[in-house]
């Protein structure tokens, strides 16, 4: 029995109890690795199974499994009869077949074999086992410094840590100090500018007072002396106090206020100080990368035969921090799964600890994409991909599906704005806007499904929902007339709120469109505001570009693969695209029939646009330099045509999907 090895007097140099110091029955292990028998630690065990014991060594409590075997080991204790012949005992031991055996089996099959008696047999394998022993134990004391090694290791990192973490609030202490004095410094400079200004304009106003103080004395001895005094007085008074009034308007004070409220504090740009506290000290040491912990963001479930794709790693350490170390050996294959053929994968470094994998695949089939770092998998790595066929745009036009007519019960819409789909591409959430809610129905036979929200300012209401897009399992609403942002789950629990009426930065004015770019940032067309403005995920503000100048009125909002923003204008009647800081590129190119009132816009995977070319009642495609290719749709509510779309989407197999408005439905090409 296995059991026995635990008991052999070869291993009582290193298995003892160290309570009583021997190697008899010294069967209990703690999670510190320390062992005791039974009887030195009896009074500190109760029940069965796992416990907490006080380990005499470490003065502290630990795990134990009482009598637990080896992972992978148990006791051996077996029938001695044949397995073969259920009535004949084992006899023998086949050495060539590794198995014992009976009279039967040795006059057969095994009649050639090298066999030999049990009680010969178990003296070979006893004493091939001590021999393995021996030389396996030396493998404990090696685990056991390489374990107080680890453990010294973590104690110096604490240690050392706490010394860095101390040096550091030590200098940010100073610089504060600094920080306090310059303030100090600064405020004192406006302190003296005030008092010499107030000792300028006290005195000027002393000056006043007096000239008014003479200025109504001469008034009033004037006045008296018209309405009381003789001819003779009059006359007599009269050069002096003539003389007297040009005296005080020639040496009267100045009218002007002699100083003015222009102290002003002038700071260096928010850059500058960005830059500054970036120079402020860095903390060095190696993290090792941890290939389970490490990630692909944004990774599709279907892609498009002969586009190109592209995905992000995020190289992480062992808690799932992004880490940068110029040592990390980067590897993907893509497969496909029927030709087992190979795609052609490019690797660029983008520094900070993050990679670009990009390949484009040839084959319509299903992908493996297989992704390691330093030999090993990421999570999630093997990926399964499924390889679509490329959209041929020449065949757009012909309506494959249709589904709503005006009315407010479930299913029925009241001038919808905004479609999404989902991530899984079996549900599309619809911005009825009329009916102040959002419909969910199943993709792609459009049956309806369930409803949430109606008309009000809480949390979960609406006043006209317009843009609607999909981010995760969530689902992100441009609450128009609310003028905020609402987030909510796919069955409408709400997750963040975050905006309100003003133009003020942060501030919404009947925001009509919202779209998460590849930065994970939350895009608003703010229409009454003239611009587009740029949340964090979780609500706060980050920038803002645009102006009564640059826009009439925003609408539809897009991002291509290069995290271009892509902008339509109402009111303007063009569609503006612009780099992810608000930066202009280039305007889409009108056709012979110029836009009007664009609407809604979405790319595909190859970043050419399709744009709501909502007054011309149609849906435009354009390349992604923004050159006309393609339209297709006219005025009319038969299937294919359309009234007013307002927007637009694709899905990953290309189809595309309308939502018409005035026609209060939705329709699938």
């Amino acid at each position: 029995r296995i059991q026995i090895l635990f008991e052999d007097r070869t291993m009582s140099n290193l298995i003892i109890c160290r309570g009583c110091n021997t190697a008899n029955n010294c069967n209990i292990l703690l999670s510190c690795l320390h062992s005791y028998c039974n009887s030195c630690l009896q009074d500190n065990i109760s029940g069965s199974g796992m416990k907490q014991v006080y380990c005499l060594t470490c003065n502290k409590y630990s795990n134990v499994s009482v009598k637990q075997s080896p992972p992978g080991l148990t006791d051996h204790v077996t029938s001695s009869w044949c397995t073969e012949h259920k009535e004949e005992p084992w006899v023998m031991y086949c050495f060539t077949c590794s198995r014992p055996i009976c009279e039967l089996c040795l006059r057969g099959e095994h009649k050639t074999h090298e066999c030999y008696t049990l009680t010969e047999s178990s003296k070979i394998r006893r004493y091939d086992l001590q021999t393995y022993l021996r030389n396996f134990e030396e493998n404990i004391a090696p685990l056991r410094n390489a374990i107080n090694d680890v453990v010294l290791a973590k104690e110096n990192i604490r240690k050392n840590t706490q010394m860095v973490v101390n040096q550091i609030k030590n200098n940010f202490e100073k610089l504060l100090q600094t920080l306090k004095d310059r303030e100090n410094e600064l405020i004192k400079e406006a302190e003296d500018i005030q008092k010499a200004k107030l000792k300028v304009l006290e005195l000027q106003e002393n000056d006043l007072e007096s000239e008014l103080t003479n200025t109504i004395d001469v008034c009033l001895f004037t006045d008296k002396l018209i309405k009381q005094s003789n001819e003779v007085a009059i006359i007599c008074a009269h050069d002096a106090i003539v003389k007297k009034m040009a005296q005080l308007r020639q040496n009267g004070s100045s009218r002007k206020v002699l100083e003015a409220d222009d102290t002003l504090f002038t700071p260096k740009s928010c850059d500058l100080y960005l830059k500054a506290t970036a120079n402020l000290g860095r903390v060095d040491g190696q993290r090792k990368t941890f290939a389970s912990m490490s990630r692909l963001e944004n990774l599709p479930d279907t892609v498009i035969c002969g586009s190109r794709v592209s995905l992000l790693l995020s190289s992480c350490d062992a808690v799932g921090n992004v880490v940068a170390n110029t040592g990390d050996q980067i590897t993907s294959l893509v497969e496909y799964k029927t030709s087992r053929n190979r795609c052609k994968v490019t690797i660029r470094n983008k520094d900070k600890g993050t990679f670009q994998i990009t390949f484009t695949p040839q084959e319509v089939d299903t992908i493996s994409l297989s992704v390691g770092i330093n030999g090993r998998h990421i999570e999630g790595s093997p990926y399964n991909l499924n390889c679509a066929q490329k959209r041929d745009y020449a065949l757009l036009g012909e309506c494959l599906k249709v589904n709503g007519k005006k009315g407010r019960q479930i299913g029925e819409l009241f001038h919808p704005t905004s479609i999404c789909l989902n991530k899984a591409e079996d549900k599309i959430f619809i911005s009825d806007s009329d009916n102040h809610r959002i419909q969910v129905w199943l993709y792609p036979d459009f049956v309806p499904h369930s409803t949430f929200g109606s008309e009000g300012k809480n949390p979960g209401e609406f006043s006209y929902p317009y843009g609607i897009c999909g981010h995760n399992n969530s689902i992100i609403v441009a609450d128009c007339k609310n003028h905020r942002i609402q987030v909510l789950s796919d069955e409408g629990k709400v997750l963040l709120v975050f905006g309100e009426h003003g133009s003020q930065l942060g501030k919404l004015s009947h925001p009509y469109d919202v779209k998460v770019d590849q930065k994970k940032r939350i895009l608003v067309s703010d229409s009454a505001n003239h611009r587009v403005q740029i949340f964090s995920i979780t609500g706060k503000f980050l920038l803002s570009f645009g102006s009564e100048h640059i826009f009439g009125c925003p609408w539809g909002l897009a991002v291509n693969s290069r995290n271009n923003i892509i902008v339509t204008d109402f009111k303007k009647n063009v569609v503006q695209v612009f780099d992810d800081g608000g930066v202009f590129l280039y305007k889409v190119q009108d056709h012979e029939i110029p836009i009007q009132s664009p609407a809604g816009v979405t790319c595909d995977s190859d970043d050419n646009i399709l744009l709501c070319d909502r007054s011309n009642h149609r849906i435009q495609l354009y390349d992604r330099e923004g050159m006309i290719l393609s339209y297709f749709g006219r005025k009319g509510s038969g299937n294919g045509d359309m009234k007013y779309p307002t927007d637009v989407i694709i899905s990953k197999t290309g189809f595309v999907v309308v939502c018409d408005a005035f026609n209060h439905r939705i329709q699938r090409f």
